[in-house]
């Protein structure tokens, strides 16, 4: 396992956390994706599956159910847009400084 791959773990571990503790960090999330059209459209993708989901239980169920399924796929599009992110930031931060990042979190011994 590679540095990156290490250091995209313990990101992807305390961003889930942070994101569900200050629902704020989401308006960083979507400033970035704003200018970045590849993330954008996963998000979009994400928003399309939810909305279906939520539209096809009710027309089955009651508004309370609605409103419960509503609040697992929230917080499971959170998650789901958080790992998007991390994804895109690591690969722009490989990219654009290859292997010294790698060579630092081997160094350090993450």
């Amino acid at each position: 396992m590679s540095g990156v791959q290490v250091l995209q773990g313990a990101l992807n571990h305390q961003t889930l956390s942070s994101a569900r503790k200050r629902p704020d960090l989401w308006l960083v999330t979507f400033a970035v994706t704003d200018r970045v059209p590849k993330l954008s459209g996963r998000i979009n993708l994400c928003g399309r599956f939810a909305k279906n989901a939520t539209n096809k239980c009710s027309d089955r169920c009651s508004n309370k159910c609605t409103k419960h399924l509503t609040e697992h796929l929230t917080e499971h599009l959170t998650e789901h847009l958080t790992e998007h992110l991390l994804v895109w930031l690591l690969d722009n931060l490989n990219n654009q400084f290859g292997s010294i990042v790698s060579h630092a979190i081997d160094g350090l011994g993450l």
